[in-house]
């Protein structure tokens, strides 16, 4: 019926008085067994009436079309994630009217309110009927209340006391809504608001919509006519009319017959129908219970929902640093119930189909060490260690979370990716001090950096490389391919320590003043892989930081966008310097630390990237990146053990970062593709430099291996020149006065070491030795055209070492425990644990750890907190 005008309160207020009063005198003196005169009953229901505020419209209008709606998850594409449905304790699906099948719509009047479409609200004679059952006990009972009547107990009267005052405003509201709205929008609200009882996953089920799809597997506009008349039982019993269980399903099917039965009396089917619908095989048609999201994608569904959470109270200009954590914990819970009930649709930046990919290449993988029974500071008892794996696929133009692998199984402890935080290990050299060293200007490739005793003096303690030696002079390419850790103090400090925490602050990296130490450098603060992987995502964007994101969209409701993320790029360093450090990372896989990944990569894929190992292996990681995607992997346990203590294959980082790359390609091979090479900016040239001294090589000879060609920002070419000396090539020590001995080769060693890793890339790069017959003869410095030529495939340091000898060992151990000892036997034992039998272990010749050197005494206190082992 057409919407009427509001009437003036006085006039309204007689008629509604008039019509209470005529109906309720009589049930309320029925229901008082006589005792009430009628005129005291009409002055009680027009007392009850009188006092209550009439509601306006849009009053009305809000309480008929608020609803606790469920919210929907899609990835990048539009694809819902899993069931797509965001968890929550009720299930409810908006529809209109004109999307539900017919057959639901006459079977829901032919059961509640077969005189629907013809009375005003209520029906007097339906209401005597009811009180007079009600007053003699009747046990069977046909219900007094019209579909109306019901909608406004669902949404207006939300009290469940059963009072005659309720019954009186109950009238009165029926009444109201009958003026105010058409049938249409009345049984609209009905339809989705009322109750089907639990579904398949334990869920409430309110609305048609929800009901149909999570009991039939079928959307409420296809519902066959035996489906919509067993739904449209189910009200008056949900849980005793459920079709789930077999004694419930006998009774819902004699229910459907009587509401068969009532829409054949109404003239609503035919007799054929009928019977048809009567033999369907009901019990068949249920849907197979599906898994819901949370079920399938635990790690992705909890990080959703929480990051969409923190969007919505963003936009209530909540500032989350400022929040106390109890005060943070409060308002994120109240977040994520408005945004599981308020019928949203999240629009997430996953590809679902790299991350089903990534996640189950982790989880078939089966060369992790065996779970062991330890002991955990803080837990009584023992709990089961299992080698874990956190890994982000970040798209480096926007900072957009493609894909990342929470953990080896869906039991969700912990998100590894997005939320353990973890030491980097040596991964954290080009953040802290290589990268800002080469944005500030302070840093060239060819920088010399010193790895000497002087150096690796850090306050009271002494760092040294793994094999305890030094090797003088080095070169930033050098010192960063091979993860020198004395020459990486140097570094830093020429950078300045402050400079380079406010370097990562700026990527929202930041570490507490108390924690921000000259040995950080070398990977003692914990990050978790989602901020290493845009970390590094920077250099792969020429310098320019995106901020890492997962929620791309929230629409509400009805449709609008109520939250869209900007990409808004931060300019950490220029792009000269950005490929200046991506050059040298590429040097990484070449002939350095990380050479077992780029040994198994086509030299089709332009790859740049780093290796960090903490001290005695306790967290592994490999961050690397092409043009495209940045990809960190970490590997270890998710707690500290006590006794006894375990650690992960410190190779498994390589191996799975390597097996996630080529998943990648595999899966997606659009998203980083062949041949795709990171782009060299104008203003970079090729000069010839002194190894020992980075100084410009003068015009003459040069002895052997004293000079080579490196790449420098124009502006930062240096100055002065170095004379040719014709001796025979000094140790790479440097200029130390007493020159460190070499060590002996392992028989069985089939790499050279650290200190002996030659270049083998073509001649021409303007990047390596420039060698001659008698000499290394530099005829000028003119730029060279072929600098950013990237090495042949095979310009590898001779695959990976064998069991033995000190290059099985990673160089990225932060400061160790002062014992002077690698109490783990990892670094005498190369290749050690995890690899499957016959599987090549991903070890690296040049690769060094660190010790603080002299040991402590038993008994003496650790004077350096941020080191675990210390024994107090």
């Amino acid at each position: 019926m057409a919407n009427l005008p509001e009437r003036k309160k006085p006039r309204w207020f007689r008629v509604c008085q008039y019509i209470i009063t005529s109906i309720l005198a009589v049930i309320v003196l029925g229901l008082a067994a006589g005792f009430i005169a009628v005129g005291t009953a009409a002055g009680f229901v027009a007392s009850h009436v009188k006092e209550q505020p009439i509601p306006s419209k849009e009053e009305l209008k809000q309480d008929i079309e608020q609803f606790t709606l469920t919210s929907f998850l899609f990835d990048k594409n539009g694809k819902p994630i899993g069931s797509g449905e965001l968890r929550t304790a009720n299930d409810r699906v908006l529809v209109k009217l004109k999307d539900v099948s017919p057959y639901f719509v006459d079977a829901i009047v032919a059961t509640e309110d077969k005189e629907f479409f013809e009375h005003a609200g209520i029906v007097p004679r339906s209401l005597l009927r009811a009180a007079v059952q009600d007053l003699i006990g009747s046990s069977t009972t046909t219900g007094g209340s019209t579909i109306t009547q019901q909608l406004v107990k669902l949404s207006v009267l939300k009290d469940p006391e059963k009072t005659y005052s309720r019954k009186a405003r109950e009238i009165f509201l029926a009444l109201r809504l009958e003026r105010l709205f058409d049938k249409e929008d009345i049984l609209t609200s009905y339809i989705n608001r009322i109750y089907f009882g639990r579904g398949p996953g334990g869920e409430h089920l309110y609305g048609i919509e929800a009901a149909a799809e999570s009991l039939f597997g079928v959307s409420a506009k296809d519902l066959n006519l035996a489906q919509a008349a067993y739904l449209a039982g189910m009200p008056q019993r949900p849980n005793a009319y459920s079709p789930l269980e077999e004694d419930t399903l006998k009774a819902g099917l004699q229910r459907q017959h009587t509401v068969l039965s009532r829409m054949l009396e109404n003239g609503k089917i035919t007799d054929a129908q009928f019977q048809k619908a009567t033999s369907f095989d009901l019990k068949a048609s249920l849907a197979e219970p599906a898994p819901y999201t949370y079920e399938q994608y635990p790690y992705l569904f909890e990080a959703v929902h929480k990051r969409a959470a923190e969007k919505l109270m963003e936009l209530d200009d909540i500032q989350l640093e400022k929040l106390q954590p109890k005060q943070y914990d409060r308002l994120l819970a109240e977040y994520k119930s408005r945004l599981a009930e308020g019928g949203y649709r999240i629009h997430t930046t996953i590809d679902l189909k790299l991350y089903d990919a990534l996640n189950e290449a982790v989880r078939e993988y089966d060369g992790y060490k065996p779970d062991v029974e330890v002991k955990v500071e803080g837990i009584n008892g023992e709990i089961i260690a299992k080698e874990q794996v956190g890994s982000v696929v970040i798209d480096v133009k926007t900072g957009a979370l493609l894909a990342f692998v929470g953990g080896r199984d869906k039991e969700h402890i912990k998100n590894r990716a997005l939320d353990a935080y973890k030491q980097p290990g040596s991964s954290a050299k080009p953040l802290l001090a290589y990268g800002p060293g080469m944005a500030s200007g302070v840093l060239q490739p060819g920088t010399v950096l010193k790895d000497t005793p002087e150096v690796a003096k850090v306050g009271g303690h002494t760092v040294s490389n793994y094999a305890h030696n030094f090797h003088g002079n080095v070169t930033v390419r050098e010192a960063l391919k091979h993860s020198y850790n004395v020459a990486a103090i140097d570094a830093f400090r020429k950078v300045g320590i402050e400079k380079g925490y406010e370097f990562i602050a700026d990527m929202g990296m930041d570490v507490p003043p108390e924690q921000r130490v000259p040995v950080g450098v070398l990977g003692v603060n914990g990050f978790s892989p989602e901020q290493m992987a845009s970390a590094y995502a920077m250099f792969a964007n020429k310098g320019a930081f995106n901020e890492p994101y997962l929620i791309q969209r929230i629409e509400d409701a009805e449709g609008s966008t109520v939250y869209e993320h900007k990409v808004k790029p931060k300019r950490m360093m220029s792009e000269k310097s950005a490929y200046l450090l991506t050059d040298v990372l590429r040097d990484v896989l070449k002939s350095g630390t990380g050479t077992w990944i780029g040994s198994r990569i086509s030299g089709a894929y332009d790859v740049a990237g780093k290796t960090g190992t903490t001290q005695h292996a306790k967290d592994v990681w490999f961050v690397g990146y092409t043009p495209e995607i940045a990809m960190s992997v970490w590997v270890g346990y998710d707690y500290e053990q006590t006794s006894p203590v375990v650690r992960p294959n410190e190779n498994l980082a390589k191996i799975m970062w390597t097996k996630l790359f080529h998943t990648i390609q595999e899966t997606v091979p659009d998203l980083s593709p062949a041949g795709s090479q990171f782009e060299r900016p104008d203003g970079l040239v090729s000069v010839s430099i002194c190894k020992d001294s980075g100084k410009r090589a003068a015009n003459g000879k040069h002895a052997p291996g004293t000079v080579y060609s490196e790449l420098f920002s124009a502006d930062q070419v240096p100055d002065e020149l170095c004379e040719p000396k014709e001796e025979k090539q000094k140790h790479q020590a440097g200029d130390r006065d007493e020159p460190t001995p070499k060590r002996e080769k392992p028989a069985d060693q089939n790499t050279t070491s650290d200190e002996e890793a030659t270049d083998t890339r073509k001649p021409n790069d303007g990047r390596h030795p420039v060698k001659g017959q008698e000499g290394d003869e530099v005829p000028g410095n003119d730029d060279d055209p072929n600098g950013d030529e990237p090495p042949p495939e095979d310009g590898k340091d001779g695959g990976e070492p064998s069991d033995g000898g000190e290059t099985g060992n990673d160089p990225d151990e932060p400061p160790g425990d002062g014992n002077g000892d690698d109490s783990d036997g990892e670094g005498d034992e190369g290749s050690s644990g995890g690899n499957r039998p016959g599987e090549d272990s991903p070890t690296d010749s040049g690769q060094h750890s660190v010790k603080f050197m002299p040991p402590l005494s038993p008994g003496q206190i650790c004077v350096f907190p941020l080191v675990r082992s210390c024994r107090l």
